[in-house]
């Protein structure tokens, strides 16, 4: 009888859970089809996506890029599965989207696998719970705004996460082959997804670990070169990247000193950045300095409840280990101790990395997703009393999730949303401006230009002036667009780097002209004319050149080998009197030189002396000359940025050779120019005045 009454009381419990679990549900597919629908609708196109999206045309095209387009880091993992359907897809939210949410889909599948093969179901549900409904920042980088780069490595990194749990413990292994396979592929999944993004390196190094350990000391060896071979093929895109770009990574890492980073733990690790990530009081767009009020007073007890737990279960997971070591048995660690190693290495990472601040919160993503195991470890392992107050916090805290993900819904569909969060201002009508004066190429700051050539479908091309956040790496468009012959520049005073008022201060200090037309938060400069003609003149041609120098005379030809990427250098602290020289056989009427110092611009004297060799001697054609850079060559008439020349102009002479001498140097520096370039004069030509902008009123 009293079998019957537990056993209809366990049914009722079961039904019970089975509805909770299945309203959960409910509300976790309802909010995630919420956010993909606001997103696609109102949340613009970003130049990270848009880069992620051109880069799969190239992909599509038969290149194989090791890099993100423009940048020296992370193999683009994400492009190399969009090409499969690039050409397909409309050049749009939901076109640049797609993969990012079939990621975030793909991992919410993962983790619910990894709860399930972790727990029995009846302790499960705090887990599954906080799975289903995540911080709402975790749902907004997946389904909101899909973090272009990490849900494709998430997905690897999860995998490789379930593989490692489920090789077979010494005592299940049944034969060779099969924990074989599922220690190749952990480490195949684990190499792509480190190669993908490497803030994945938390999940993956335990997940190798415990796909290396899993099955016994002696199979341990057995496994070594499988786990070995997977990870090493994961990692050839890495590895690739590496050999043919030794120093690419170095431009994006950086260390704090160690008492810095432990300084950081606390804040604002566990007072500021984790609590956000777990859902209180998260930003209203990924790594926004912009949060939302609600639940703003619990930040610091949800830091130091993520705390709390993070220490028991390290503990629990510890005594486990010892126990099984105590008893003469080899220990068999599981998936919470992936998830505990993991949280620890993502929070060290984090507060040792100099490029996180305390608004970075996709470096801890990894840690941000261990939390739910974490917990429902502790839940497993506790007493009845205990597992209510820990059912009570995971209860309270999916409410809180679902709360803070419906308030932040309507922020995205203001229409301030995406040019004063975002900071993504509206291009269309700056682009139709250019298909209505038949423009096919221009030039925009890096948070504007890939944009533009997404949003045409590359119908126009659209290049950085130079590159601006990782100066000296190859640009992609740069050679088309600087050798069109009609250039815009699409510019806006909301994007750091060449703003409109410094984009005209260059055309002032280079007497150029240009049309302006204003379009919303842009500006359109094009039809660029010189305001003071000068007598037509072209370069002497460098076969018939030689070069000399007062020092390191052995390397004077590199200043005529037509080369700019080879320079001379003095090789000492400059000193008056210094000069370099450039002399031809046959007379010509020259009017202008011009040093280019792009590989080496900050090493230039002072003030210089411009001497020519006539008939009658050495004559000094420009004296105590000013140092000066030019913003911009002015080539195929438009400005084209990227090259740090000085020009000289004089009054025509005839003469055969030409030489620089330092007037005034700057001792604190060597004396390095890239190429000099002499120019003959053609014919005579009236100057003339322009009128400066128009179009509109300055």
């Amino acid at each position: 009888m009293i079998d019957k009454i537990l056993e209809k009381r366990d049914r009722r419990r079961r039904a019970l859970l089975l509805a909770v679990l299945g309203l959960v549900l409910a509300t976790a597919i309802g909010i995630r089809l919420a956010m993909v629908k606001v997103s696609v609708e109102h949340i613009p196109v970003t130049t990270d996506e848009a880069i992620v999206v051109l880069l799969a045309k190239r992909v599509a095209e038969g290149e194989r890029p090791l890099f993100i387009m423009a940048q020296p880091y992370q193999f683009p993992l994400e492009s190399y599965l969009h090409s499969l359907l690039v050409d397909r897809m409309p050049r749009n939210a939901s076109g640049a989207r797609y993969p990012g949410f079939l990621g975030g889909g793909a991992t919410l599948l993962l983790l619910l696998c990894i709860a399930w093969r972790l727990t029995p179901f009846e302790r499960a549900w705090p887990m599954l719970g906080l799975i289903l409904l995540p911080s709402a920042y975790l749902l907004m980088a997946q389904f909101g705004y899909p973090l272009p780069g990490y849900n494709a490595a998430l997905v690897c990194a999860f995998l490789a996460v379930f593989l490692a749990m489920s090789v077979p413990e010494k005592e299940q292994v049944k034969s060779l082959v099969n924990p074989l396979a599922l220690v190749f592929l952990t480490g195949l999944f684990g190499g792509l997804a480190f190669t993908g993004n490497m803030l994945t390196v938390s999940l993956v190094l335990p997940a190798l670990f415990v796909a290396l350990v899993r099955s016994g000391f002696l199979r341990m060896f057995v496994h070594l070169p499988a786990l070995a071979l997977g990870t090493f093929i994961g990692l050839i895109p890495y590895i690739a990247g590496i050999l043919a770009h030794p120093d690419a990574q170095k431009a994006v890492a950086g260390t704090r000193s160690l008492p810095e980073a432990l300084e950081r733990i606390w804040s604002p690790t566990l007072t500021f950045t984790i609590p956000r990530g777990l859902g209180v009081a998260p930003a209203i767009y990924p790594d926004s300095h912009v949060q939302l009020e609600l639940g703003q007073s619990l930040a610091p007890y949800v830091g130091i409840f993520f705390g709390v737990v993070l220490v028991a279960v390290t503990v629990i997971r510890t005594w486990h280990f010892l126990r099984q070591a105590l008893q003469g048995k080899w220990p068999v660690l599981s998936g919470y101790d992936i998830f505990t190693a993991a949280s620890w290495a993502g929070i060290a990472a984090f507060a040792l990395s100099s490029r996180a601040n305390s608004d970075s919160f996709r470096y801890l993503m990894p840690v941000l997703f261990c939390f739910p195991f974490l917990l429902g470890c502790l839940f497993v392992h506790s007493g009845r009393m205990l597992r209510l107050v820990l059912g009570g916090a995971a209860a309270f805290l999916m409410i809180v999730n679902v709360s803070t993900s419906l308030a932040l819904i309507p922020h995205w569909k203001e229409p301030s949303f995406g040019p004063e969060i975002m900071n993504v201002s509206v291009m269309e009508p700056a682009l139709d401006y250019l298909r209505t004066q038949n423009i096919e190429y221009c030039v925009a700051s890096h948070w504007a230009a890939y944009r533009a050539s997404f949003l045409t479908d590359e119908d126009i091309i659209c290049s950085q002036p130079v590159n601006e956040r990782f100066p000296g790496w190859p640009l992609p468009y740069k050679e088309q667009v600087d050798g069109a012959k009609r250039v815009a520049y699409v510019l806006t005073e909301r994007i750091r780097f060449l703003k409109p008022h410094i984009f005209e201060r260059h055309l002032e200090q280079m007497n150029i002209a240009a049309h302006r037309e204003t379009l919303g938060e842009f500006k359109v400069y094009h039809d660029f004319r010189e305001l003071v003609e000068r007598a037509a003149d072209v370069p002497l041609p460098k076969q018939m050149q030689q070069a000399s120098a007062l020092h390191s005379n052995q390397t004077a030809h590199r200043l005529v080998d037509g080369d700019p990427a080879t320079r001379w250098g003095n090789r000492r602290s400059q000193k008056a009197g210094e000069w370099v020289q450039v002399a031809w056989e046959t007379p010509r009427l020259i009017q202008r030189v011009v040093l280019d110092y792009t590989c080496y611009r900050y090493d230039r004297p002072f003030q210089v002396n411009i001497e020519a060799r006539t008939e009658q001697g050495w004559q000094t054609a420009a004296q105590g000359v000013q140092d000066r850079l030019e913003p911009f060559v002015f080539a195929n008439s438009h400005p084209v940025y990227g090259h740090h020349l000085q020009t000289y102009a004089f009054d025509p002479v005839i003469a055969q050779a030409v030489r620089v001498t330092i007037a005034e140097p700057n001792a604190s520096r060597n004396w390095n120019i890239c190429e000099v370039d002499v120019f003959s004069l053609l014919q005579s030509q009236n100057q003339t005045h322009y009128m400066g902008i128009h179009g509109e009123q300055q």
